[in-house]
């Protein structure tokens, strides 16, 4: 405990426009103004909360080297850093240090990480970044080493590479859990260019493009550089990204003496002008993904370049030559036109993988695998999305006749139509909420509103609107019920 404590550090306090701030900022009356005088205050080790608030900016919040700080704002995103297109927003150098939850935007650099440049170890957790404008990475640079995590990297422009995000120099960055969007890159790499290294885990990279007449990667390029690295690409869903160029979803370079790999991805519906609609690929290591409804004059789904590509377990068209164990069948997505691409009961793609370098969960966090069909063997799912079985609420009901259902622990009941609502013999109209199992069941009845029951529950049922407790006692004209909490009895029509 006494280590515990001499090793925490302080916390200091920033609120926008504070009139009363004074050093050493240690509470909120005292809190500096400006997140920079904060940072110039504070000692490596130490904590930097932040108000809600925009703080504009002349020159960049900067983290130096010999400093572990954390910058947090106090709610998610409502701290809003806003360089005002006046130069870069966000510099933090210092070792292991972490930025969460603000807004940055309207950052600008000639050269790299318009809104945000990142390196050391640094961590960039649960921000926006928007409106940036640099020659790469014009939302953010990861250079040598540092981790984006949870972050909504959308409508930036770089005038080279890497609209939304670039890993620049190093090799062992890392993006997950972020959405990349509406990026937009001249050369190459719309969404994301890894020049060496990096890798790219359970993302949505989405809508992103490359203007240049010949340039590639509309959501991804990894371009390696003549590296033995290389970038790799798991779980992700990429979908809508063009270039005019190849490689439409990705481009992939490959790396020196190795295999890039593209693991689990999703890669629907992007488009490019000369080859790969989806991917173009040149040694990668294809594995558990699905190529499919993309565009290109050549290779609309998919190109390979080069002899050193491994294709495994993936649903693409048309089959590889020679024929390896892919297959060609329609993904069957939920909702396509809605973009919802996770996979609809029945698909193809459900328990067709392969183990080998699969991620043990999926793009949503479900666990991987998961048996796709009741009593099936536990196989990875082809794609992004592990298909989730769901035991329909009322399985193993009786066919009575006339369309009404009998469970021996419900009664009696007739669905009508496909909108959720029931009809109940005793209760009248129920409306059953869509993710409803056996075990827990909400349903909405208009005179009483939302209630809670499963099979091992019923006849009691847990009324949401007052938090009480009720027992049905099967009467009907009118219905009674043991109210639980009060020790009353209660009657319904």
């Amino acid at each position: 405990m006494f280590w515990a404590a001499t090793l925490q550090g302080a916390t200091l306090y920033v609120a926008a426009g504070n009139p009363g701030a004074a050093a050493p900022y240690g509470n909120w009356a005292t809190a500096a103004d400006q997140i920079q005088t904060a940072v110039n205050a504070a000692a490596s080790g130490d904590e930097i909360l932040v108000g809600a608030g925009v703080y504009p900016l002349t020159a960049p919040v900067s983290v130096a080297r010999t400093k572990r700080l954390t910058l947090r704002a106090t709610h998610s995103r409502a701290a809003v850093i806003d360089a005002q297109g006046l130069g870069r927003a966000l510099e933090v150098r210092g070792t292991n240090s972490l930025v969460e939850g603000f807004l940055i935007r309207n950052g600008v650099a000639n050269d790299y990480g318009g809104c945000a440049w990142i390196q050391n170890g640094a961590r960039l957790v649960d921000c926006e970044v928007v409106g940036g404008r640099a020659y790469g990475g014009a939302g953010v640079c990861i250079y040598e080493t540092a981790t984006v995590e949870g972050c909504v990297i959308s409508n930036n422009l770089a005038q080279g590479y890497g609209g939304g995000l670039i890993f620049y120099s190093g090799l062992a960055g890392v993006a997950s859990n972020c959405t990349i969007s509406g990026n937009v890159a001249t050369n190459e790499g719309g969404g994301v260019y890894v020049q060496y290294g990096g890798t790219i885990a359970a993302c949505r990279i989405s809508d992103n493009r490359v203007i240049d007449a010949t340039g590639d990667g509309g959501g991804v390029s990894l371009a390696s550089q003549g590296t033995a690295v290389g970038g790799a690409i798991f779980n992700s869903l990429i979908v809508g990204n063009t270039a005019p160029g190849d490689g439409g979803g990705v481009y992939c370079q490959g790396a020196v003496g190795g295999l890039s790999p593209i693991v689990n991805c999703t890669i629907a519906d992007n488009t490019a002008g000369r080859y790969g609609g989806g991917v173009r690929a040149m040694d990668a290591r294809l594995i558990n993904s699905i190529f499919y409804y993309n565009t290109a004059s050549d290779g609309p789904n998919y190109y390979l370049a080069g002899s050193a590509n491994l294709l495994d377990s993936c649903c693409l068209t048309p089959s590889p030559s020679p024929v390896l164990p892919c297959f060609t069948d329609e993904p069957a997505f939920v909702d396509r036109a809605a973009r919802d691409y996770r996979l609809a009961t029945g698909s193809p793609c459900i328990d067709r993988g392969t183990a080998t370098g699969a991620p043990g969960a999926d793009l949503d966090g479900n666990p991987r695998p998961l048996a796709g069909t009741p009593g099936g063997t536990a196989r990875p799912d082809v794609g992004a999305f592990e298909h989730v079985y769901r035991v329909a609420w009322d399985a193993g009901f009786a066919d009575i006749g006339g369309g009404w259902r009998r469970l021996a622990w419900f009664g009696d009941y007739i669905p009508m139509g496909s909108e959720g609502w029931i009809w109940h013999n005793r209760h009248g109209f129920f409306y059953v909420a869509g993710d409803a199992t056996p075990a827990s069941l909400w349903l909405y009845a208009p005179d009483m509103g939302w209630l809670w029951t499963g099979n091992a529950s019923y006849p009691f049922l847990y009324r949401h609107n007052d938090g009480a407790w009720l027992w049905y006692n099967g009467a009907v004209n009118p219905r009674w019920f043991r109210n639980m909490t009060t020790g009353q009895w209660e009657s319904r029509p």
